[in-house]
């Protein structure tokens, strides 16, 4: 719903308040805002890429390879553990 979309905005935007205002460690503050950033991107991708396959019905196999690494696996997993090792 409408609702949900805005709800999700929003936590992005206190999300990107957070990594903005937190003070990191100077070795690792352009580091971590760069990947935040195309974590954000993919997160963004990935979610456009699958409301685009539902309102077209494509779909493929590949298509959705693409879709859950931008979603699930660079967002949940890769991203966040480059920030942890950033902050190493």
């Amino acid at each position: 719903t409408s609702a949900a979309v805005l709800a999700g905005d929003l936590a992005l935007v206190w999300a990107d308040d957070t990594v903005t205002e937190t003070a990191l460690p100077a070795h690792a503050r352009h580091r971590i805002r760069a990947i935040w950033r195309s974590m954000r991107t993919e997160m963004v991708a990935g979610q456009y890429l699958d409301l685009h396959g539902q309102a077209t019905g494509g779909s493929s196999a590949a298509r959705a390879i693409r879709t859950a690494c931008l979603k699930s696996a660079l967002y949940s997993v890769e991203r966040p553990l480059a920030i942890g090792a950033a902050l190493a």
